[in-house]
Formats: structure tokens, sequence, C-alpha cells
């Protein structure tokens, strides 16, 4: 599947991930906790995706990189390396997405995602 096909699904597919829960050990209710291990998992691969973000919009904002081609290519880059990185950490995409979204969204979550991101290296919570 070519990425430009991924990029134009994607919106469809993050809205039918909020609609309805994942699946396996990350599927959880609403009013249920996220455990620690799948919080420190989750703390662990922001950090990472933070990291190379930021790697990845420096290189986009760099004078060398402002033709057409070159963004399509970093951004490209991005998606892959996003995948990539949350692969490592056992996650999908959508399983990412749903903890993101909880975690901005719920007071608790947000209070036990700080805490784990203050304990691990690289980790600044806020």
């Amino acid at each position: 599947m070519s990425l430009t096909l991924v990029r134009r699904l994607l919106p469809l597919l993050c809205s039918l991930v909020l609609v309805s829960p994942g699946a396996g050990l990350h599927a959880q209710s609403a009013d249920s906790a996220i455990s620690a291990a799948s919080m420190e998992t989750f703390a662990k691969a922001h950090i990472a995706v933070s990291a190379f973000r930021g790697q990845v919009q420096a290189e986009l904002a760099d004078p060398k990189a402002k033709k057409a081609d070159v963004q399509a290519t970093l951004r490209d880059k991005l998606q892959v390396g996003i995948v990539r990185i949350l692969k490592e950490y056992g996650l999908t995409e959508a399983e990412f997405m749903r903890l993101t979204r909880r975690v901005s969204t719920d007071t608790a979550t947000r209070a036990a995602f700080e805490a784990t991101l203050a304990r691990l290296p690289g980790g600044k919570p806020g």
C-alpha cells in the first residue's frame, strides 16, 4: 500500500478508532484504569515519538528542505518512523492514538501519565 493511500485513509481510520475501542491488551473501558505496565510502555513510546518528531520537524524547518518533494519525503519519513517506533513498543497507531486521547481527556489518567514520565529518562511531564 502506498504512503499516499495510507495518508488519505488515516483520517478515516482515526475517526473509526475514536468511535470503537481497540482490541487486545490495551482495550479497556472508559471507566477502567490503565495498568502501570501499559502506562509505562505508552510513556516510553511517547518520549521516543516526540524525540523523533522533533528531529524530523527540525529537518522540515531547514531552508534546504522547502521544495515540495523534499517536504513530502520528510513527511513520509515521519510517518514510517512513528510506525516503526510504535511497533518497537508493541503498540499500533490506533492504540497509541486511543491512549493519547485518554491522557488528554481524563484527569486521573493524565496525572498517572505525568508521574510515569517524571520517572523515565527523557520524560518531562506536562
